[in-house]
Order: structure tokens, then sequence, then C-alpha cells
């Protein structure tokens, strides 16, 4: 129990330490900065932005426009008289058209909803990751820190166990002590090198898991440093909420206000309904408006006759078109599934 006592004392009252030391809120805001699944969390608000504006970009008309050149020999259909030949011929085609989606039974704009909400909870997520590597962090620094504690009490005892080592030898020497007596604080002394040897280890393996999970170089030092400072913010802290009271269920809204836990929960709730309103529209009719703007280039390469130039037949076989396009699905089992 005194041995308890006074790690706990040293823990929370070291003090005297280098500016290069680290305290527990220094490893928490580095781990959250630099922790692999906060990374990737960034990464992942990132994307689900630019998904957003995709689903904004859905809204508007797509517009396209396509050039194709053709040789032809052989049996083929003369494009002025609509009749067979034998000839080789040049075509060449121009066309630049639009196409609005008029109604696909809401499923574009749920879209758009789902994207919009995936990129509100980008931040939730961030924070959910930041939270959950503090917590592993803030635990791995305790055991680093209680780690290295314990280095100092196994030194300690040793010391002192060779101290009475030395003090048992001189009393042998003298008469007052038997030879068992000797033996006996030999093998303490072996006991606590041990005890020593095997807490250096484990504080070794504990600093090893802190920089892990904070994604800190490994070869680098990392000094820890624990202030009285951080005592007395936890003190004041539980004294505050002792003294307030407060009412259970005020912490439960408390907690559904902030718990990224939660939000991530109804994230997934609202993202699962939305996806079933974009599968459910894709089963109702879509209607569709497109138009665009045609013309061609045609000479027959086997006859030696007049043709208009390439500016004229550009002109001359331009041609306009508007469609309002009506799909009903019938049957399509993977949209049903």
């Amino acid at each position: 129990m005194k041995r308890i006592v006074l790690l706990i004392g040293w823990m929370l009252l070291a003090s005297g330490v280098t500016a290069q030391s680290w305290s527990l809120d220094d490893c928490m805001k580095y781990a959250a900065e630099h922790a692999t699944d906060v990374k990737r969390e960034t990464i992942n608000a990132c994307q689900r932005q630019q998904d957003y504006h995709h689903a904004m970009a859905a809204f508007l008309p797509t517009v396209a426009g396509g050039v194709q050149g053709q040789y032809a020999w052989g049996r083929n259909i003369d494009p002025e008289t609509n009749t067979y030949n034998n000839v080789t011929t040049f075509n060449n085609y121009y066309q630049l058209y639009a196409e609005l989606n008029v109604f696909d039974g809401f499923a574009t704009i749920n879209a758009f909803k789902q994207a919009r909400l995936s990129r509100d909870f980008s931040a939730t997520a961030i924070q959910k990751a930041q939270d959950n590597i503090a917590i592993d962090v803030m635990q791995k620094y305790v055991d680093a820190a209680y780690a290295e504690a314990s280095i100092r009490i196994a030194s300690e005892k040793l010391d002192e166990s060779r101290r009475m080592l030395a003090k048992t030898k001189r009393q042998y020497e003298l008469g007052e002590k038997g030879r068992p007596d000797v033996v006996q604080m030999e093998s303490q002394v072996a006991e606590d090198e041990y005890c020593l040897t095997h807490q250096q280890n484990v504080a070794l393996q504990s600093m090893l898991a802190l920089k892990s999970a904070m994604n800190y170089p490994i070869s680098d030092e990392l000094k820890l440093d624990i202030q009285s400072k951080d005592k007395e913010k936890s003190l004041a802290s539980c004294q505050l909420t002792i003294g307030n009271k407060p009412n259970s269920e005020n912490i439960y809204q408390n907690f559904l206000n902030i718990s990224p836990d939660m939000k991530s929960a109804e994230y997934e709730v609202e993202l699962a309904h939305y996806g079933y309103k974009i599968a459910k529209g894709r089963l109702l009719p879509s209607l569709s408006l497109s138009g665009g703007i045609t013309t061609n280039y045609y000479k027959n390469l086997s006859l030696k006759g007049q043709y208009d130039g390439f500016a004229s037949q550009f002109r001359n076989n331009r041609g306009e078109y508007l469609a309002l396009t009506l799909s009903i699905p019938i049957y399509n089992s993977d949209r049903w599934h």
C-alpha cells in the first residue's frame, strides 16, 4: 500500500522536468493531428465534399459533342438517292446535343440530400476519430507513466536490498548473523534485480505503444511530463461536478447533443433512409428533355462528279431536333432487389 501511495504521489506531483517533456494534453493534441485514423477521416471529408458537388451537378443539363469520320467501300447506300451502289464514299458527321433530366422519381433530389448529409457529418466523423484516439493515448500515457514510476520504485527497492545485503554480510563477519541470512538477502537482491529489469522492459513496451498510438517517430525520444496542475484541474472539475449535482436527464440530453457516437448512429439511420428513397425512385418512370444540332459532309470517291464544298455542306446539311423522352421501367430485377 505504501508503494502505491508513493507511486501515485510521484505521478501527480512530479516537477522540474525539461522543456522538451510531453504532458498528457500535448500527447493527445499531437495524436489528434497526426494519427492515421484522423488523417483517413480528413481525406474522407474531402471525398464527401466532392460527392456533394457531384450531386449538385446532377441537376444541371449534360452537354456533349461528337465527330465521326467514315470511309465506306463495297455495297452501301447512297445517302442522296437512298439506293444501293458499289462505290467508295467518305462521310463526316458532327453533332452537338444537350440533355436535361426532368423527373427520375426524385432520385436526384434524394441523392443530393444524402450527399449533403454526408458532407455535414464529416466534421462529426473527424471529431469521433479524434476522441477515440485521445482516449487510447490517455490510457497508454497513464500506462507509460505508471511503468516509469515503477522503475523508480524498483530501483529504490534494489538499492535498499543491496544496502541490507552489505549490512548482513558485515554482521556475518562479526558473528551476529548466520550464513543462511546472507544467502536469503542475496536471493532478495537477485529478485529485485529481476523485477527492475522486467519493469524496464514493461516501460519500454508501454512507451512504444504510446508512440504507436500517437503516430510518433519510434526513434525519437518522448519524455513524459506529469505536472501537478493537471491534478488541480481534475480536482477542480470533480468538485464543480459534485457541487452542481446535475440532473441525470440533463446529462443524458447533453450526451445526445455532443456525443459523436450518437451523431454517427443518427447519420447512419438518415443515410439508409435516403438510400431507400433513391432505390424506390428508380422504379418510377423517368422523363428527360434533349435537343441538339447535327450536320454532315459527304463525298463519293468513286465518281469524279462535282460536290459542294465542305463549308457549303456543313451549313446546308445542318439540322436541329428537340425530344422529350418518357422511360417506363417494366421489369428490372436489379432495381427491385
